[in-house]
């Protein structure tokens, strides 16, 4: 007999419905992942807006490919999804950035708590534009 957590890993797998579980999953190790790069650079005395960015540069390539292995399932146009999933994440990236100067920088919230609700944004937003545009099954 399998052993229950088996069953429910494969469940998550292979389910169309758990997609948004799987979303979250991979956005929780992304999320890791950025913060983890992001606190290597901030150690190193980089401004929070570099560091941001060196962040998210990493975590949007573990992304792509946890996304389209994992999450979506989706097969082939890689480069057309890769260069899509880049142009919309660069974007949200800027917008990103936007968010947290005005925050930081001018309505002197805390540093943070703004990067938080900036990150907010981004896995709001990146999860309808990628479930709708770049992992986009082809219909027939």
């Amino acid at each position: 007999m399998k052993h229950p957590i088996e069953h429910y890993w494969r469940e998550l797998r292979t389910k169309p419905e758990l997609i948004l579980i799987r979303y979250l999953l991979v956005g929780l190790t992304n999320t890791t992942v950025c913060f983890v790069v992001m606190s290597i650079f901030a150690m190193m005395g980089f401004h929070y807006l570099m560091y941001t960015a060196m962040g998210y540069v990493v975590a949007i390539l573990y992304s792509f490919f946890m996304n389209l292995h994992f999450t979506f399932r989706v097969e082939g146009q890689i480069l057309k999804r890769l260069s899509l999933f880049f142009c919309i994440n660069f974007t949200n990236l800027g917008i990103v950035e936007v968010i947290e100067y005005v925050l930081i920088d001018k309505l002197e919230w805390n540093h943070y708590l703004s990067i938080i609700l900036a990150m907010g944004w981004y896995v709001v937003s990146g999860f309808l534009i990628n479930n709708y545009l770049v992992y986009r099954r082809k219909t027939h």
